[in-house]
């Protein structure tokens, strides 16, 4: 397989997109718990801090990736 190096914004763009697509998908996912699997309202509250938890700990890699030093090991 050939490699390609692509422009760091083409990557950022990438992984944002990536990145919102798991979080809608997240963001249901309580709701289709409780509606499809009978999931108990003190459950279905456990998941949603999970991912609570877990989306707060995205924006915070991205916050840290697209500081200053711009991605990992790249020159802007």
């Amino acid at each position: 397989a050939s490699r390609e190096l692509l422009p760091v914004e083409e990557v950022a763009r990438e992984y944002s997109s990536l990145a919102k697509a798991v979080v809608m998908v997240l963001e249901t996912l309580p709701d289709i718990l409780e509606r499809d699997c009978a999931l108990q309202p003190s459950a279905v509250m456990r998941v949603q801090r999970i991912i609570d938890d877990l989306r707060d700990e995205m924006a915070r890699k991205i916050a840290e990736s697209d500081s200053d030093n711009g991605w990992p090991a790249c020159a802007r």
